[in-house]
């Protein structure tokens, strides 16, 4: 339930505070990219009620890992 599900956040919280550009693009820190092992791509899924953001490397092998589909000819398209 949802008291579970606050507790989980907090526990793996790891919240970034970033100001958007002047065209409205969102930034991502140096440190944040390194840390998370994002490269040059990113892979951005809407998940329920929030967005995740991966590296697409590793969101490809966590599609193998729990058998779901990853069209990779869908990169770029929003």
């Amino acid at each position: 339930g949802p008291e579970e599900r606050a507790r989980i956040r907090t526990f793996f919280a790891s919240v970034i505070v970033t100001p958007r550009d002047q065209v409205g693009r969102i930034l991502i820190g140096k440190a944040t990219c390194r840390e998370y092992g994002i490269q040059s791509e990113i892979v951005l899924l809407g998940v329920n009620d929030h967005l995740e953001i991966w590296d697409p490397e590793a969101y490809a092998k966590y599609c193998l890992r729990y058998g779901i589909a990853y069209d990779e000819g869908k990169r770029g398209q929003a």
